[in-house]
């Protein structure tokens, strides 16, 4: 799974590889250029270790995502490599502050081998992708080419989400990460001037305190997608490699020091890999060992060559680190693009497949493309080069998306289906409002204080996913939506401690706030999971959600203590797999569903016993009172996840908003009662 962030290992492999070995005979481009139009490398002294650190990223990100079990923290991939390029550009910066030719060594190194992958993936999605997906890649391709991927994959979905597998482009988000970096870092270098030894250190420092407590405030506030992406809260892993650059820190003396440092950075590598998962809270904490044992293993060989330099520069190890930045760049695509035709979780044969064809394909990148282009050294060639390359990627972008994904390659009904896609509403940066140390979303709030609406709409996401239907009922009224994502609403307790502690605190408050009406909403599905154990052990069918039934119940009876109307939308059943995206494509490459699109009524009822008969008895005990919107799904004998030719869930449990909005006079007939209600 890829980040499926939760994790891609991102890898903007760091400068190149500066220096030939001793009697090379191969020339340089320039040699036939005016010395006036010739771009002079760095000479950062050439480390086989670094490449064998390399191997160690890289290995376990393309094994993760290959889907090989014991590499569930494969992920951490990306922070050694983060790690290395923050090493590496400092260095070089330190060497030649030139920004011109920081820039232009970056053309140079990155830009080759992302445009042959690109391109090459644009051509593949052409006759591969269902229209909304081309249209996405184009957007992704977009974004990736502006440096702004990350946040264009941020704004989508969170990493571990299932349906992220198959997005060719997921990959590039590291590289947003590193070019926006590349942008703000060298300029602090730049700014600094002549005092930069002396001050840079100090100010190092400074900004990875700032970013390693953005990154940790985030997991710990359920807001870990927006850490794994976003380039600040990112920012202190290369900053870490920074440091080291600056030589603030003295360098080994002694070679069996070196031995200790570099074996212990391996072996924090290795428990990352193989302790961590998308359970683990990432990055910030988490992300130390891997981050520290990076830079134990740089900081090792930096004097010199210590017991274990030649283990990390065997020939194996440093081949692999030569191709890691293609093997990065080719891997994810082809594994998506697999994934995408399969549609089923893969074999391992075909993931097998996937892997010796990535090595390949990596292979000939590295020795036909970026060996020809990282000796480039014509500032023309290589500004030339890059505009051109430039224009291409942005010429496909543009008319992947003006086409609308050309629809036409596909029936209406298959182009239908899977334009439902990701088609749930969510509440946009612009109506956050704050809320206690966290925020809320306001609906119809025209002045941003929660104290001012009427009616609060709290859950997880799937109270999100109601606001269409809300507003419809407000009237001229305002509402705040309170959600914490997977986390259902409750007083005390919860599914797990992070969930208890946002949605506990944000019961407290709620309980203040002067609005009357509560709606109360979520994804009750989840939390099959929770079904109490029998004595022996086992799980027993008559005990499915009777957890998060009796926490239901607590909450609805506390939020009444605190003198609030009480409303609670019913359950629903769901598709628990990304309906609209798979079964589009069942019908283009099957030519029928392979997966279920409906449940019965009866299977439903039997299902859910728990929560109906929760449902049940508070509405009879005047308690609460119900929103029933289970009657669009579910008609007589059967619940349809798919009316009218069009799927009634954007993904694998969001209904879309035209969905939502069809809700919307049964919202209104509920809630009709409580208008002057406040």
């Amino acid at each position: 799974m890829m980040p499926v962030t939760s994790h891609a290992g991102g890898i903007a492999d760091p400068f190149v590889r500066p220096s030939m070995p001793e009697g090379s005979n191969q020339r340089s481009a320039a040699a036939e250029d005016k010395p006036a139009e010739t771009l002079q490398p760095s000479k950062i002294a050439y480390r086989a270790d670094i490449d064998g650190l390399r191997a160690l990223a890289v290995v376990p990100v393309v094994l993760f995502h290959a889907g090989v079990e014991i590499f569930l923290g494969g992920f951490v991939g990306v922070d050694v490599f983060f790690v290395i390029s923050g090493f590496l550009i400092t260095t070089g910066l330190l060497q030649d502050s030139s920004i011109t030719r920081f820039y232009e060594r970056r053309l140079r190194r990155i830009l080759p081998a992302l445009t042959a992958m690109m391109v090459t993936s644009a051509i593949a999605a052409f006759f591969i992708l269902l229209p909304g997906d081309l249209l996405a890649f184009g957007k992704s391709m977009g974004s990736a080419l502006l440096f702004g991927s990350n946040v264009y994959f941020w704004r989508q979905s969170g990493y571990f989400a299932t349906i992220t597998e198959t997005w060719p482009l997921l990959h590039t988000w590291s590289l947003g990460v590193e070019e926006q970096f590349y942008i703000f870092f060298p300029l602090c270098i730049l700014v600094l001037g002549r005092w930069r030894r002396r001050i840079l250190p100090v100010a190092i420092v400074s900004m990875m305190a700032v970013s390693f407590w953005a990154a940790q405030f985030l997991v710990g506030n359920m807001k870990g997608v927006m850490a794994f992406y976003l380039m600040p809260s990112r920012a202190w892993e290369l900053l870490t490699g920074s440091l080291l650059a600056t030589g603030l820190i003295p360098g080994v003396r002694h070679r069996m020091v070196g031995a200790v440092a570099a074996a212990a950075g391996v072996a924090m590598i290795v428990f990352s890999v193989l302790t961590y998962s998308a359970a683990t809270p990432f990055p910030g904490v988490s992300a130390i060992p891997p981050v520290l044992g990076s830079a134990l293993i740089i900081w090792a060989g930096q004097k010199g060559e210590h017991s274990l330099s030649p283990i990390l520069g065997s020939a194996p190890l440093r081949f692999i680190g030569l191709i890691s930045y293609s093997l990065y760049l080719w891997h994810w695509p082809i594994l998506a693009f697999v994934r995408y035709v399969h549609i089923d979780p893969i074999t391992p044969a075909l993931a097998t497949l996937a892997v010796v064809a990535s090595v390949a394909a990596a292979y000939l990148s590295w020795r036909y493309v970026e060996r020809p282009f990282r000796h480039v050294s014509s500032r023309s060639k290589i500004w030339g080069w890059s505009a051109v390359a430039g224009a291409v990627m942005a010429l496909l972008s543009l008319a992947l998306i003006l086409s609308g994904g050309f629809p036409q390659r596909f029936s209406p009904s298959i182009v239908a289906l899977n334009a439902d896609q990701d088609d749930s509403w969510r509440c946009g940066p612009s109506s956050f409002v704050p809320l206690g140390s966290y925020y809320a979303c306001g609906i119809d709030l025209p002045s941003r204080d929660p104290r001012k609406a009427d009616i609060i709409l709290w859950g997880d996401s799937h109270a999100q996913m109601y606001v269409p239907a809300l507003k419809r009922a407000l009237h001229g009224r305002s509402a705040v939506l309170v959600n914490a994502y997977g986390c259902a609403p409750t007083v005390r307790g919860g599914q797990d401690a992070d969930c208890a502690r946002i949605q506990n605190e944000n019961f407290r408050l709620i309980a203040k706030l002067p609005a009357k009406i509560v709606i109360l909403a979520q994804n009750w599905p989840q939390y099959r999971k929770e079904a109490g154990a029998s004595a022996g052990g086992a799980k027993s069918a008559n005990r499915r959600f009777l957890p998060a039934a009796r926490r239901f119940a607590e909450t609805v009876d506390a939020l009444r203590a605190a003198g609030k109307t009480v409303y609670a939308v019913t359950a629903i059943p769901n598709p628990e797999y990304e309906l609209p995206s798979v079964v589009s494509r069942d019908l283009a490459f099957r030519g029928r569903p392979r997966h279920p699109i409906g449940v019965s009524t009866a299977a439903f009822d039997e299902d859910f016993a728990n929560v109906l008969n929760t449902e049940n008895t508070l509405s009879q005990d005047g308690k609460l009172s119900l929103i029933d919107v289970r009657k669009f799904i579910c008609r007589q004998d059967s619940c349809q996840f798919i009316q009218g030719g069009n799927s009634v869930f954007a993904d694998h449990g969001h209904v879309t908003i035209a969905f939502a909005d069809a809700m919307g006079p049964t919202f209104d007939t509920a809630l009709r009662p409580a208008r002057v209600t406040r």
